[in-house]
């Protein structure tokens, strides 16, 4: 008899075997083909098929504890509470909710503003703070064309900016023009000295000290300029005046805004009150938080792939995966041990998260959905390792298929990726064959399982290799139909809260926001 991936005693001679009866197997804590959902779907042996060897090593199966589950769920827990704190609730809606506000803009007035802010139909932070945790955004793991374009175009604009400088000394703002919908004429004066490549509201390389203008620090284009650390005395109007307006960054594509920071926080921006100039920040390194980027204009965090597994979207979500975990997901680790569940989980995880990203590249995600339907393919795997005792595993394999597209069909509402439910069972099954311990009932059946074990060995890391290579070299940046796999449609605005498109919410001065 020979046992797959298990440590078992070995067998006594058969006159001094002792005596397993069937009952005393299926009284057993954790019965291996059957388990916590086997009971729940009126799963038993064949009790024909059960000699005597075969009871003996169902009998001497060895029930690991649950210490992954325990740690994995704990920790999900602990980051969510700490997440609620800091990040608060967004809007519960499926749809954006447009929020209202007196703020003071960059041209000294009062105004009550709108803004259609970003939902969560799972009571949970907002998606830009879900970014922030360490979700899968495929922008923040390698370098995006369509946001590089809107940044160099944010440049091009801002080369052309000066101060606009306001009559009663009240302050100072950078403008793109004299317009007076943007600089009134009547109120103010957009400066612009001819001499040198831009005037700039508190920055001019003849008045810094640090760095030196002798250094080579500072180009002949502003958007290249550097921040001054120490100013030199100086009356010039647009160095002393009271600087209204910084840099914002807003949105999820890089893009920046010289606003207030009131403005700035209506917007749920994050605000440089050190810069002067959108080129000196980098928003794409603000949006994605966690580890600065070894090239800030170089987006490398694909850690996300894994950390997003131990974040979620809300509280629902959260209760979701408690409770799969406790049950499913616990039942069995106590037969293939915190190593293998482990491993199941994390690489089903990831490659669901991978999958997602490379279809669905401007989407948010968040959560162990793809860890957990590569646990549930689990369940498929132990039945068919268990084919020949198992009564009816047919019937079996239909039952929790039912169950799996009724999942499948949830994995079309907002914010829940079908993309990483579909490749983390696929994945998890080819995992599963290979990890989880079985027994073999004959000679055809212990080589089907070990060619099984390598084609699934091979087959997992083709799956890697192939979907990294798609993400990294070859991106698919315009599908317009994977978005339906992932979220149908039923209303206009239906899938907005999961569905983040590269817009311009702002112009560099913030009177064009939205």
């Amino acid at each position: 008899m020979v046992v797959h991936g298990q440590t078992f005693t070995a067998l006594p001679r058969p006159e001094e075997r002792r005596r397993v009866e069937y009952e005393d197997v299926e009284n057993l804590e954790r019965q291996a083909g059957v388990g916590l959902v086997g009971k729940l779907m009126d799963r038993h042996y064949r009790r024909s098929r059960l000699n005597t060897e075969i009871r003996f090593n169902l009998a001497d199966v060895y029930v690991y504890r649950p210490y992954f589950t325990v740690w994995v769920t704990s920790i999900q827990i602990i980051i969510f509470i700490v997440t609620i704190s800091v990040y608060g609730i967004a809007p519960v809606s499926v749809q954006k909710v447009r929020s209202r506000q007196v703020v003071i803009r960059s041209n000294m007035v009062y105004e009550n503003v709108s803004h259609d802010e970003e939902s969560n139909m799972w009571i949970g932070p907002r998606p830009r703070d879900l970014i922030l945790l360490g979700a899968k955004f495929s922008s923040c793991m390698r370098r995006d064309p369509q946001i590089e374009a809107m940044v160099t175009e944010q440049y091009d604009t801002e080369r052309g900016s000066a101060c606009c400088i306001y009559n009663d000394k009240s302050g100072c703002v950078q403008t793109i023009s004299d317009d007076n919908n943007i600089c009134s004429k009547l109120l103010a004066v957009w400066k612009k000295n001819p001499d040198i490549p831009g005037t700039v509201c508190g920055l001019d390389p003849q008045f810094c000290q640090s760095p030196s203008n002798l250094t080579g620090a500072w180009k002949n284009d502003i958007t290249e300029w550097p921040i001054c650390r120490k100013k030199l005395q100086t009356n010039e109007d647009y160095m002393t005046c009271n600087i209204i307006g910084k840099p914002c960054c807003v949105g999820v594509s890089g893009e920046c805004v010289i606003t207030t920071s009131d403005y700035c926080e209506f917007l749920h921006g994050y605000f440089h009150p050190e810069a002067f100039l959108c080129s000196q920040v980098s928003c794409m390194s603000a949006l994605c938080g966690m580890v600065p980027f070894a090239n800030p204009n170089v987006p490398d965090q694909g850690y996300r792939l894994i950390i997003s597994q131990f974040i979620h979207s809300g509280l629902l979500d959260l209760l979701l995966t408690i409770l799969l975990q406790a049950t499913v997901m616990r039942d069995l680790e106590k037969l293939i041990g915190w190593i293998r569940i482990s491993i199941i989980y994390i690489l089903s995880g990831l490659v669901g998260s991978l999958a997602s990203a490379t279809f669905l590249p401007y989407d948010i995600g968040a959560g162990p959905t793809g860890s957990h339907f590569g646990i549930l393919a689990c369940l498929f795997i132990e039945v068919v390792h268990n084919w020949y005792i198992i009564r009816n595993p047919l019937i079996q394999i239909l039952k929790l298929s039912g169950y799996m597209m009724i999942l499948f069909l949830i994995g079309l509402l907002p914010m829940v990726d079908n993309y990483a439910h579909v490749f983390g069972f696929l994945f998890g099954l080819l995992l599963a064959f290979a990890m989880m311990p079985f027994i073999t009932f004959n000679v055809i059946d212990r080589r089907f399982k070990l060619i099984g074990v390598a084609v699934c060995l091979s087959s997992s890391i083709v799956i890697i290799v192939l979907l990294l290579l798609v993400f990294y070299v070859a991106p698919i940046r315009n599908c317009n139909v994977c978005k339906y796999f992932n979220c149908v449609p039923f209303t206009s605005t239906f899938c907005d809260s999961s569905e983040m498109t590269l817009q311009r919410l702002c112009n560099i001065t913030d009177v064009t926001c939205k």
